[in-house]
């Protein structure tokens, strides 16, 4: 089902203010997936978020993204939890990828990413899906993207990350948030992340950061920028959660 009330065409990204709260102390457990969808849900049965996605400089909306976690199931073993995903432009005839179930296991060193082994056999977004008995069908990932931790706090130690509690003013809403800001290499290129995320788990903001070294980046004069070293990213686009129930 589409988002209630659908956005008009052209909506921008709200309004945002950090203000950071010197000696405040948060730790939150993530309990959704992880860097990968760039976009963490929590994995229980009947959650649904709704984000809106806008692009940078212009802070225009592009996409719009609907996750429900329909039940839990039983892979390799493992507890899993199946979310259905949406994803669509500003107008509902305006498809940006078919709908699609994904596979997630969360444990002790974090949240997997759980996939079909075969790509080319299996397509999630028609329902061709493995059955779940079926161990040798299935892998489970443990690449970059495929894990994220499940603890961060504001006290704890850091690698190319800063963290630190904040009051986010975000249009007409304030939340008290852990906010991390991460940087990372890929393929020698650099990337990163500006993660808001209250008390609970819940991501409210994010900010995905993109090096200068990329015809994509040169492209992002006047988007804010991120110091990383010698680096200079700048945000690529930007996610808000506009909708929870669950």
């Amino acid at each position: 089902m589409p988002p209630n009330g659908t956005p008009e065409k052209g909506l921008v990204e709200p309004d945002v203010a950090i203000r950071p709260c010197p000696g405040e102390l948060m730790t939150v457990r993530r309990t959704g997936f992880g860097p990968g969808l760039y976009w963490s849900c929590h994995l229980r049965p009947g959650r649904r978020e709704v984000v809106h996605w806008f692009d940078s400089p212009a802070r225009k909306l592009y996409e719009i993204s609907e996750t429900i976690v329909t039940r839990e199931v039983e892979i390799l073993g493992l507890e899993c939890f199946e979310v259905w995903i949406k994803e669509r432009g500003p107008d509902e005839a305006d498809w940006r990828l078919p709908d699609r179930f994904e596979y997630f296991h969360a444990d002790g060193n974090g949240t997997h990413w759980v996939r079909p082994r075969d790509a080319d056999r299996y397509d999630l977004a028609d329902g061709i899906i493995p059955d779940f008995d079926d161990a040798g069908a299935w892998a489970l990932q443990d690449e970059a993207e495929g894990v994220a931790p499940h603890e961060i706090s504001s006290d704890g130690p850091r690698e190319n990350n800063v963290v630190e509690v904040v009051d986010l003013a975000l249009g007409g809403r304030t939340f008290r948030c852990l906010r991390e800001i991460f940087f990372e290499m890929q393929r020698n290129h650099a990337y990163g992340g500006d993660v808001f995320r209250r008390e609970d788990g819940t991501t409210v903001y994010y900010r995905r950061l993109l090096g200068e070294w990329s015809e994509e980046a040169m492209q992002l004069a006047g988007a804010p920028e991120y110091d990383w070293g010698e680096r200079i990213l700048r945000v690529w686009y930007s996610c808000v959660l506009v909708e929870e129930e669950g």
